[in-house]
């Protein structure tokens, strides 16, 4: 995430909403899972939107809510993760709101665990309607306008502020494009991975790809006879969702490797039903050193084993 260094003081935030972690989010690394950690800011998010009235009808949602309003669902979501985030410690999380147009907006947030920045996050938010991108509606655009100036006021460096554009991802979009990809794989949805309007939900989707991606790295790490614990670390992740429509019955999962660098991989991963794009993703994987943890440059036959599963053309 570039310019981002800021992001990573708990101070900047005017607020710190602390979250509880679960047993259950630790995986197999013993540490707090990145698809835990992006639920963490999810639920931050949905608080945020709750305390300014705007977050999406449900059981609890306010009466006089105009129904006619877009619900604001996640459009595109960029996270780096820091540091190991342990349980059960529970983190904060900050918001601050960076960028208001007619078609949406942008969050940057902070995850902290004990003072420490764990991880910060890039959010654009737009409104959707019967699965396809809306205008916010007046209300909505009204409520958020004046946090945008508060946020202005607070950060010292304009220049810095995170109101940029989001950078277009490797990961192929166009129809067609799953051809390029040299693994492929259906997946049944779970009645667990719709949300509350049916959708196939934005944790389900991220659960996806990190299911196809750790599939992918680990088959490399498998066919270079290196441990599978504690070698490869999720550095950062982009994901673009495309549509947000009733959960499909299965999605077609289409896996390759976009870059290879001297100690990192990017993959890519696109979400597709039938032709229509889902959410597709750039997920940096850096290899690490067991005994110390730190960037190692890749072995020759991991790279080589990688590179087999490159995107065609990439």
């Amino acid at each position: 995430m570039e310019d981002g260094g800021w992001r990573r003081d708990p101070g900047i935030y005017p607020e710190l909403q602390t979250l509880l972690l679960r047993r259950s989010d630790i995986d197999v690394e013993r540490h707090v899972n990145n698809v835990a950690l992006l639920g963490l800011f999810a639920e931050a998010r949905e608080r945020w939107l709750q305390s300014r009235q705007l977050a999406n009808p449900c059981a609890g949602a306010p009466a006089g809510r105009d129904p006619d309003e877009p619900l604001l669902r996640c459009e595109s979501v960029e996270t780096d993760f820091i540091a190991v985030t342990q349980y059960p410690k529970p983190p904060q999380c900050g918001l601050l709101l960076m960028n208001l147009d007619d078609s949406g907006f942008t969050l940057d947030a902070g995850l902290f665990q004990e003072g420490v920045c764990v991880a910060v996050q890039r959010c654009r938010m737009g409104g959707w309607r019967v699965g396809e991108r809306a205008a916010l509606a007046r209300r909505q655009y009204q409520a958020l306008a004046p946090l945008v100036s508060a946020t202005e006021a607070s950060l010292v460096d304009d220049a810095a502020h995170g109101g940029q554009p989001f950078p277009p991802l490797h990961t192929p979009a166009a129809p067609g494009a799953a051809s390029r990809y040299p693994f492929h794989d259906q997946i049944a949805i779970r009645y667990s991975d719709r949300d509350d309007d049916r959708r196939l939900s934005e944790a389900a989707q991220c659960r996806l790809i990190e299911d196809m991606r750790v599939r992918t790295v680990e088959a490399a790490l498998r066919s270079a006879d290196l441990p599978l614990i504690g070698t490869a670390l999720l550095a950062r992740l982009r994901v673009a969702f495309g549509a947000h429509r009733e959960a499909p019955e299965t999605v077609d999962a289409h896996v390759g490797v976009l870059q290879l660098g001297r100690s990192s991989a990017t993959v890519g991963i696109a979400l597709m039903a039938g032709e229509l794009m889902l959410a597709r993703s750039d997920s940096v994987v850096v290899f690490v050193d067991p005994a110390t943890g730190r960037p190692t440059p890749m072995a020759d036959p991991l790279r080589a084993t990688l590179r087999q599963r490159l995107l065609v053309g990439a």
